[in-house]
């Protein structure tokens, strides 16, 4: 509605313009010279309120739904991932180098957005689980590297989850 009035208000704008003929409005009816100033003072305060929302709504939109934006719930919620990750990095880094550089490569699967993102994110959550018990093992780094290239070989997670069971029942054997 409010769009139709903004309409209404640029048509009874252009219509002032025009040569001055009887004047109409928009709808078509004729009106008197005075009234059509009435008319575009009224169009004029609509205009500038629907421009000061319309501002203030892109403000809140930026402030709120921006994944850029410090406050934004999703940039605090990757904000809070990253660290994690940069500290699980920190705390491997010193016993198992290659795998710690490993872990770092990791985080390539998370990319994009909407289920894009979760998917990658839901490998990512994967292999960092697993990452703490790579870390005694010689070729932990070459396993790691495994499974990630397994999460990214396809979108349904169906490899990612094999290599994962073969993972697990190679440990169990070793034990």
């Amino acid at each position: 509605m409010k769009a139709l009035r903004l309409l209404l208000c640029f048509g009874l704008a252009a219509c002032a313009d025009l040569e001055p003929k009887t004047w109409q409005r928009v709808d078509g009816n004729p009106t008197t010279a005075d009234r059509l100033d009435l008319d575009k003072k009224t169009c004029r305060a609509e205009m500038q309120r629907s421009l000061q929302a319309t501002n203030a709504m892109a403000a809140l939109d930026w402030l709120f739904l921006s994944p850029e934006n410090p406050h934004s719930l999703r940039y605090q919620i990757e904000n809070q991932r990253i660290e994690a990750w940069l500290i699980e990095i920190a705390e491997i880094a010193p016993r198992n180098h290659d795998l710690a550089v490993e872990l770092a490569e990791c985080q390539t699967l998370v990319k994009g957005y909407g289920d894009t993102h979760e998917r990658g994110w839901s490998s990512f959550s994967q292999l960092s689980s697993l990452a703490p018990s790579l870390v005694s093992d010689p070729k932990g780094a070459a396993r790691l590297r495994a499974l990630r290239e397994a999460a990214l070989a396809d979108d349904s997670g169906v490899q990612l989850e094999r290599a994962i069971a073969a993972l697990r029942n190679h440990a169990a054997e070793a034990a």
